[in-house]
């Protein structure tokens, strides 16, 4: 109200105030009135000064207000932060290269005055210009469609608007550890998994399935395969050969009956064809996996009734 005294908390950033288009000089400030209501109120229209104890008014210079400070603000940033699904897949060791992909994050960079937002599904980039806290632990972007919900050191949402007018809350944490480092580590796994079984013998042989030949690079030959069409574990435009890869893991409940799970890319076809493998004394056991339950990077359960196919090294 007119003539009222407000107590200023401290500044903040916001929209600039327009007569026209020019824009008012001043500052958006939170501010604080008798009845205790907190809000925020823009300094152009406001005398500032100083009270003393009793709350009397003393000296004549208006005061310089401090700049905001907010520790919650400035974790977040300070932090690369990930989509939420990053930390369950990687605390459960479901290294999935195909969603930890590093450039989905978002960040605010001060020093270079920008927002990044991008996921599989969004990819924005705005020019930063500040923030204004409207709530406890809640603070909008200036001139952005995000608001931002602080959670903990670890977590935060993000409300977002996109053209579509509709907003979506989307879930970010932080990751402790390198994305980059991370996904290097699967891909040696995935490699000294294959060169183990390629190792072991790089012809396998069954009376029964054929002969599967492997090359140190991860081609594969496979001959003798009407009876894989004929169980339809292959379809019938997949070619003898292909690539292998040790894409996958196996829970922790299977790991005693089997190594882990080869993957096999036949040329003629975009399907996968995966099996669970066991490496033995001079051979090689493979169970049909089509029917088996996945989890994202990791095979959790068997397939039941699933075909057995034992080879011997050659």
């Amino acid at each position: 109200r007119k003539g009222e005294v407000l107590k200023v908390l401290y500044k903040g950033t916001g929209q600039a105030v327009m007569a026209g288009k020019k824009a008012l000089e001043g500052d958006w400030l939170r501010v604080l009135t008798d009845d205790g209501t907190q809000g925020w109120c823009f300094s152009y229209n406001l005398a500032l000064f100083e009270t003393d104890a009793s709350g009397n008014r003393v000296g004549g210079e208006e005061i310089q207000v401090e700049e905001e400070t907010d520790a919650y603000m400035e974790t977040v940033v300070s932090t690369t932060w990930y989509p939420d699904y990053f930390k369950t897949l990687i605390d459960a060791n479901n290294i999935d290269i195909s969603r930890l992909n590093a450039s989905y994050r978002f960040t605010i960079d001060e020093e270079n005055k920008k927002v990044t937002l991008n996921t599989n599904k969004i990819h924005e980039q705005w020019d930063y210009d500040g923030w204004t806290k409207r709530d406890d632990k809640e603070y909008v972007l200036k001139g952005i469609p995000v608001i931002i919900y602080y959670k903990n050191a670890g977590f935060i949402v993000l409300r977002y608007t996109g053209e579509s007018g509709k907003p979506q809350d989307l879930n970010f944490v932080a990751i402790n550890g390198n994305i980059a480092d991370i996904v290097s580590a699967e891909r040696d796994r995935r490699n000294q998994a294959f060169e183990e079984v390629y190792t072991h013998g790089n012809v396998y042989k069954s009376s029964s399935w054929g002969q599967i030949s492997l090359t140190e690079d991860g081609a594969f030959r496979w001959t003798g395969t009407k009876p894989l069409l004929n169980q339809g574990i292959i379809s019938a435009t997949a070619k003898s050969g292909g690539t292998v890869s040790a894409k996958y893991v196996v829970a922790k409940k299977l790991k005693d009956n089997y190594d882990g799970v080869l993957t096999f890319l036949f040329d003629g076809t975009t399907n996968e064809v995966n099996f669970l493998y066991k490496l033995e004394e001079g051979a090689m056991r493979l169970e049909d996996a089509s029917n088996a339950t996945f989890d994202g990077n990791m095979v959790k359960s068997r397939g039941a009734g699933a075909l057995i196919l034992y080879f011997t090294v050659q």
